[in-house]
């Protein structure tokens, strides 16, 4: 019987998309009393956590987010937690300079159109290439990762937000 390899790759779920600064506008000035600094605080320093985890940069890090290549390079997040990261400008290139990003436009041929409108179908393949990971980060407020974290836990995978 063969044996299985370990993955060569690590995931990163990435939600930065206006559908999720919205909510997470929403989400941290819920009237409940809660506090909530956990929905995006960490986006544009992501490479310095990943690196504090000990997530290996040697390794080619898969970009799971609805978002292009183009769109994640020149990202900058509209919100009170990021603006002096957003003044600096450059700290979330770091991912991009540390790490060996994939995005899903790098290896599939997609239509903008078709990214948008087919949001579940390419869910579903972020699903089963986190699933094959070496190691997948997450994010903490979202039903996906939390899935995935749950799903590769109980499987002694690697996985983490």
């Amino acid at each position: 019987a063969e044996q299985a390899q370990e993955a060569a790759f690590n995931v990163l779920h990435l939600r930065a998309e206006e559908d999720w600064q919205e909510h997470c506008k929403v989400w941290m000035t819920l009237p409940d009393g809660v506090h909530r600094d956990n929905c995006i605080n960490n986006t544009m320093t992501v490479a310095n956590v990943l690196l504090s985890e000990g997530v290996d940069p040697s390794v080619p890090l898969y970009i799971s987010t609805g978002l292009t290549r183009r769109e994640l390079e020149s990202l900058r997040i509209d919100n009170d937690l990021d603006d002096e990261t957003n003044r600096l400008g450059r700290a979330f290139q770091t991912l991009f300079e540390v790490f060996t990003v994939v995005c899903k436009d790098d290896v599939l041929e997609l239509s903008t159109e078709w990214a948008k409108s087919e949001r579940e179908v390419h869910a579903a393949i972020d699903y089963l290439v986190s699933q094959q990971a070496q190691c997948f980060v997450g994010n903490s407020v979202s039903t996906f990762s939390a899935f995935l974290i749950l799903d590769r836990h109980r499987r002694g995978q690697c996985a983490f937000h």
